[in-house]
């Protein structure tokens, strides 16, 4: 793969991680790869929220109240269990936290 500034990358696997809209499908493939709508309703949104905007609004801190571990938490919907919202912290993210690394 050659970059914009001329130099030439060799390698058996190139992943490109750059979003939906990503360059560097097109470049590696040579001609333009749109997103397509999802064929089921099994879509994801990702998004990040300030761990403190959702302690400070009593809707959205049982989501967080007691949660400081690495891990992910899977809330499902009682009417519909295929609705699911999975939440995580993301380092550098979790200032209010007591694992904040600062990072």
């Amino acid at each position: 793969m050659t970059l914009s500034d001329g130099s030439v990358i060799n390698a058996d696997i190139i992943i490109v991680a750059d979003g939906v809209h990503s360059a560097g499908v097109e470049a590696i493939l040579g001609k333009p790869n749109p997103p397509l709508p999802a064929r089921h309703d099994n879509c994801c949104y990702r998004f990040l929220i300030p761990r403190q905007d959702l302690i400070d609004d009593p809707d959205t801190k049982p989501f967080v109240e007691g949660f400081y571990a690495t891990g992910a938490r899977l809330f499902t919907d009682p009417q519909d269990r295929s609705r699911r919202l999975v939440s995580y912290m993301v380092r550098g993210y979790v200032n209010s936290s007591p694992y904040s690394s600062g990072v």
